[in-house]
């Protein structure tokens, strides 16, 4: 009876030795970066799903937890953090920052994933959910050196991944930290595993220059690069160092004649694995007869194809139909909104100019601007079926015609339930002191709607040139 007690006993040691060992097997080498201020960065785990757990405890009650009974489970739980996707089935890297100093809403540091070409999605300015375990203070070490840390608190962060290269075994998860300078500097990288995905559907990219024809207009990609950082798009700071930027070039023919009096106004880019970037806000030009978009988002060289679909209404050379004119507004003050009220239909679209307001005028609710300038108010359904409004001139009495200082818009619900219903546009102008009045032309043009497949390839920068005389 007492060999079996000590049998089984034995039995049960070897079975807690096999867990321990199992777990300290299945526990994932550590990578840890150490940030310019001393403090340090540790990749503790990644996740696929839709509720998403790190258990970052390393007592004995955190490694045998799946192995004790109930009872010991409930009475020494683990230590874990958890996180549910609104998104259905995502991604999220768990990161422990050990030295922090900066509160859990703050973050210290940036993320972006990297594909082996190089290439980057945009960054991520913050994690999704963050915990501070220890809130030591700081010290800080005498002489003109960098700082180091003693103390400091130490936080577990979960961010969300929006995107990363699906296809590949692995990818890198690039850190960047915001410089002195104001720039986005990147301090290094850690090596992250892919979680397994189902076989992914592929796409067949068509040859360049892909074109597409409607109505008369003929709309041509002739190249896609992907790669461009924020400094070479001009899209500020915050991007700046990341390679997250793309740019598609198109040739535009009307009537089988080249033009430039289209540009587009939306675009949209998706793969085959199911990402998809819808460009809030993108930077277009025409040069020598190209007309050049750089919007925000990477889809990653290993796919076969990008989709886009892009919208295009015209800047120039309307026809008639398309024509809104309002004569005699009058001129506002400094700080002073004159209203007008004028009411059209085009295209069975209302219309409504709403008024003036002078240059810093405290504009209510329902108007939309661009301060500190002067700027024209117009009021318009939401959704606008396949239209756009566009200010095509303004002129005041004497016949000048006048700066355009950019325009913005918003979405409203009129005061009407919770469903976007009208937007609210507001074109900012420069006025001179001695305009009494002003004739504006406004135009509804009709949006034209495309789509390509097409290959990117990673885009080149041109070396720098330097003046022989300025070495």
């Amino acid at each position: 009876m007492r060999l079996g007690r000590v049998s089984l006993l034995f039995v049960v040691v070897l079975l807690v030795l096999g867990g321990i060992t199992w777990l300290i097997a299945q526990w994932p080498s550590r990578q840890t970066l150490t940030l310019p201020d001393g403090s340090q960065v540790t990749l503790l785990k990644v996740t696929q799903g839709t509720n998403h757990v790190c258990r970052y405890g390393n007592r004995w009650q955190d490694w045998l937890h799946p192995v004790l009974p109930r009872k010991l489970r409930t009475k020494f739980p683990r230590r874990e953090m958890t996180f549910t996707s609104g998104l259905g089935e995502t991604t999220v890297v768990w990161l422990r920052h050990d030295g922090a100093t900066a509160p859990s809403w703050s973050s210290a540091f940036f993320l972006a994933a990297a594909d082996e070409n190089g290439l980057e999605s945009a960054l991520l300015q913050s994690a999704n959910v963050t915990r501070t375990l220890t809130a030591r203070p700081a010290l800080v070490g005498p002489g003109q050196g960098p700082v180091q840390w003693t103390g400091g608190s130490a936080q577990i962060s979960g961010w969300e991944l929006k995107s990363f290269p699906r296809r590949a075994g692995r990818f890198a998860l690039c850190v960047y930290q915001r410089g002195a300078a104001g720039d986005v500097v990147r301090l290094g990288e850690f090596h992250v595993r892919a979680p397994c995905a189902a076989s992914l559907p592929s796409r067949t990219a068509d040859a360049f220059p892909v074109t597409r024809q409607t109505n008369g207009l003929e709309i041509s990609l002739t190249k896609l690069e992907t790669g461009l950082t924020g400094k070479e798009t001009g899209h500020g700071p915050a991007g700046e160092g990341a390679k997250s930027f793309s740019r598609a070039t198109f040739i535009i023919r009307e009537n089988n004649v080249p033009t430039d009096k289209w540009s587009l106004c939306g675009i949209r880019a998706s793969n085959a694995a199911g990402e998809t970037r819808a460009a809030g806000s993108y930077g277009s030009r025409w040069e020598r007869g190209e007309h050049q978009v750089d919007f925000e988002g990477a889809l990653w060289l290993e796919e076969a194809a990008w989709k886009l679909e892009a919208e295009f209404a015209r800047t120039g050379g309307f026809p008639a139909d398309e024509l809104w004119p309002v004569g005699g507004v009058s001129v506002p003050k400094s700080g002073e909104l004159l209203e007008a009220r004028v009411l059209t239909n085009l295209h069975h679209t209302e219309l409504e100019f709403l008024g003036v307001s002078g240059p810093e005028a405290k504009l209510p609710e329902d108007y939309a601007g661009i301060r500190p300038h002067a700027n024209l108010h117009v009021r318009t359904p939401h959704p606008m079926d396949g239209l756009r409004l566009v200010l095509v001139e303004v002129r005041d009495d004497q016949g000048r015609k006048l700066a355009l200082r950019g325009s913005t818009s918003r979405s409203s619900m009129g005061g009407r339930g919770n469903t976007p219903k009208e937007m609210l546009h507001g074109f900012a102008i420069e006025i001179p002191e001695d305009t009494r009045s002003l004739d504006l032309t406004f135009a509804a043009t009709r949006v034209r709607s495309v789509e390509f497949l097409a290959r990117p390839v990673m885009f080149e920068a041109k070396p720098e040139t330097r003046n022989p005389q300025n070495r």
